[in-house]
């Protein structure tokens, strides 16, 4: 008769591995279009598209996320304290999964370039929690004065980003 057992040891180096496992890197996949005004009729209209996130990180006690995101646009300032909501969207709840698929578009009407050059987009993606607070999960802030070449071609740019994970959120 074979009696064995098998005792598993965590040495030094795999503990260090298994903390960049549970770094989750959450990336948003977005896109921007600006369409310039016709014939002094139709105003400049900015089109915001929240098309998904990928890789959030999973809730504690093995729960499911019901993820959503939040669009504020802001007019760039000086002071923190002194910056004005302009515009404030949200995307639907998509319950049980960790990389949700949005495809949902926003447009802001009335647009100039001169203007919206001085706008940050405030991207937070909260977990819906029917019972508690909603529970923020990442955040992005994007500079539109960084992105010139949307003002110039009137095609839909898509763009990715790798989201700052938020304090609340532990593994």
């Amino acid at each position: 008769m074979d009696c064995s057992s098998t005792l598993n040891l965590i040495y030094p180096d795999k503990q260090k591995n298994d903390k960049k496992m549970k770094e989750f890197p959450i990336e948003l996949t977005m896109s921007l279009q600006y369409l310039p005004p016709c014939d002094n009729i139709i105003p400049g209209k900015l089109v915001i598209g929240i098309e998904a996130l990928c890789g959030l990180p999973p809730k504690q006690y093995n729960g499911t996320l019901e993820p959503y995101v939040v669009l504020n646009i802001m007019k760039q300032s000086w002071s923190y304290k002194k910056r004005q909501k302009l515009h404030s969207f949200r995307t639907r709840v998509i319950k049980h999964t960790a990389s949700p698929i949005y495809k949902e578009t926003f447009v802001i009407a009335n647009i100039k370039p001169q203007e919206a050059k001085e706008w940050i987009l405030d991207i937070t993606a909260y977990d819906h929690d029917r019972y508690a607070n909603h529970t923020e999960l990442c955040s992005l802030k994007v500079l539109l004065k960084n992105m010139k070449k949307i003002f110039y071609n009137p095609e839909i740019h898509m763009f990715n980003y790798k989201m700052k994970p938020s304090y609340q959120v532990r593994f």
